[in-house]
């Protein structure tokens, strides 16, 4: 039986403290694994994603938290170059993850 998977247009990733990490045109997750193209990276996140030290990483899309994914581990098949304001660019990123939870939006009363 195919495995669902979860497609998203605009996705901004985010570390556990709120900073955004990367920026993706187009985010696609399978059942343990990401693809992500034309991707931007925060200075500071390049090298943990890649080496799998980001331990949990926040799926932000149109600004809502979407999903967590947990043990989050990237490659860079295309390579990446670097921004002038320091960042880094690549056309497309693939990887691992261990888990991933779906974060519910909770409803507040209109009033």
């Amino acid at each position: 039986m195919a495995k669902r998977s979860i497609g998203f247009r605009g996705a901004t990733l985010v570390d556990a403290h709120g900073r955004i990490a990367a920026y993706a045109d187009r985010l696609a997750i399978g059942s343990c694994t990401i693809g992500l193209s034309s991707v931007t990276f925060a200075p500071f996140a390049l090298s943990k994603l890649l080496g799998g030290r980001m331990p949990e990483v926040t799926v932000l899309e149109a600004g809502r938290p979407r999903l967590r994914l947990t043990g989050l581990n990237l490659s860079l098949p295309s390579g990446e170059r670097r921004l002038p304001d320091g960042s880094w660019a690549c056309d497309a990123a693939i990887g691992t993850f261990q888990r991933v939870t779906v974060v519910r939006n909770r409803r507040t009363p209109r009033g």
